[in-house]
């Protein structure tokens, strides 16, 4: 029956080249951090512009007729007066008028 040998695993390392990756590491982070604030940075800005652009003329998408039906009643409601003084006028001129006729007439016969 034939030996069998163990062999253990040998790898290298070394300690150089461990402070390497960690540099790498933290450029990637710094990189990273770099851009977070970067965004965050225009997103301020979209922001800022977005508040003076919707000052003035910043109207609600749909349309509220609530006002506009409103006035229209009012409208109505000032013709139907116009209207209703103008006839009522017009009856009582005509009353007198003919009060006057008749008591004239009353008073030559």
């Amino acid at each position: 029956m034939p030996k069998v040998q163990n062999y253990h695993i040998i790898m290298s390392r070394s300690f150089h080249s461990e402070g390497n990756s960690a540099n790498i590491v933290d450029s990637h982070l710094n990189t990273l951090r770099q851009r977070i604030e970067l965004i965050r940075k225009k997103e301020k800005l979209n922001t800022a512009y977005n508040r003076h652009e919707n000052i003035g003329w910043n109207y609600i998408s749909d349309y509220n007729d609530k006002h506009k039906k409103y006035c229209l009643v009012l409208q109505l409601a000032e013709l139907a007066g116009l209207a209703g003084s103008n006839i009522g006028f017009v009856v009582l001129s005509g009353s007198f008028c003919i009060f006057l006729v008749s008591l004239i007439a009353n008073m030559h016969g």
